[in-house]
């Protein structure tokens, strides 16, 4: 019978392969663990990270733009025979935001010509508030606004205006539009804009740095020189931004439009013809586009309000 023998030299080898390995496995398992701590302390780390974002990225959702700028003025009209060239100054200013498919916007309009006593209008002035909703190419939601405007003899005519608008993007050209009401009165006697009136027109933008914008409106008052006295109001323009080599972002803008007012029962009516040329500093994520403000609140109530006080 075989006897098998095993020397102390043998078993000393055994027990410390032994002991490695059981050191390898708790490194091994250390490792892991370690591992695993540290992939947990980055998910929580990114947990606490993420809300900070938030508030950023919804700031810069907001963008607007101030333009200041000059205009050159032509009027007819046929009440006093009278026509004229004048200059002007104008500033405006809008901003919007929104967030959660909820949009709002603010804008103003300022102007000021130098007619000094002629017969036309000689200054507007409004503000405006924009709420709707908004996606990925469009937007819905309602327009008011407060304003007046001041006559040949500077007497102020104030007034409101409420409505809806939309705006739908296609590509390199959007389209938008507005529907509203204007209760404008001249002294107080039920005279001046009070109906309705509409706007719209379309935005072609070659791109970021360049746009164009052509647009039209109309209004009907049953009540334009006095009360029982028909009138209405149309208008044409158009406008372009090019942004300009500068070292900060800024605009060169330029414009035309076209407005023809008339008191149909009187049959008294006034052409207008202005030319802008302005500087347009926008902020946020503004494009050319943006920076032309298609749902800006129309002015032309206001204006053909002060026409009807002119053309009595």
């Amino acid at each position: 019978m075989a006897h098998c023998t095993i020397s102390r030299s043998e078993t000393d080898t055994n027990h410390s392969t032994m002991e490695r390995r059981s050191i390898i496995m708790k490194l091994a398992l250390g490792a892991i663990a370690a591992t695993l701590l540290s992939s947990t302390a980055f998910a929580a780390d990114l947990l606490i990270v993420e809300p900070a974002v938030a508030p950023a990225s919804a700031a810069s959702g907001v963008r607007g733009v101030i333009e200041l700028g000059a205009f050159a003025n032509y009027v007819d009209e046929t009440d006093e025979d009278f026509s004229g060239t004048a200059g002007g100054a104008y500033v405006s200013g809008a901003i919007w935001g929104g967030a959660d498919g909820f949009v709002w916007g603010i804008d103003g309009y300022f102007d000021r010509n130098s007619f000094d006593g002629a017969d036309a209008p000689n200054t507007s002035a409004l503000a405006g508030l924009h709420a709707g909703v908004g996606g990925d190419g469009y937007y819905a939601g309602f327009f008011g606004s407060a304003g007046l405007g001041f006559d040949d003899s500077e007497e102020s005519h104030a007034g409101y205006s409420v409505g809806v608008e939309g705006q739908v993007e296609l590509d390199q050209i959007s389209l938008f539009g507005q529907l509203g009401w204007a209760d404008v009165d001249t002294e107080g006697d039920e005279a001046g804009f009070i109906g309705a009136f509409l706007r719209g027109g379309a935005v072609f933008a070659s791109s970021d740095d360049f746009a164009i914008m052509a647009d039209a409106s109309y209004g009907y008052t049953e009540s334009f020189e006095d009360t029982d006295d028909e009138g209405y109001f149309a208008t044409v323009g158009v406008k372009a931004a090019l942004v300009l080599p500068t070292d900060f972002t800024a605009f060169v803008t330029a414009g035309y439009e076209f407005g023809y007012y008339e008191a149909t029962t009187e049959d008294d009516s006034a052409n207008s013809h202005t030319l802008k040329l302005g500087l347009a500093i926008p902020f946020g994520d503004s494009t050319a586009a943006d920076v032309l403000n298609p749902l800006a609140t129309s002015s032309q109530p206001y204006r053909a309000a002060t026409w009807a006080d002119i053309l009595d």
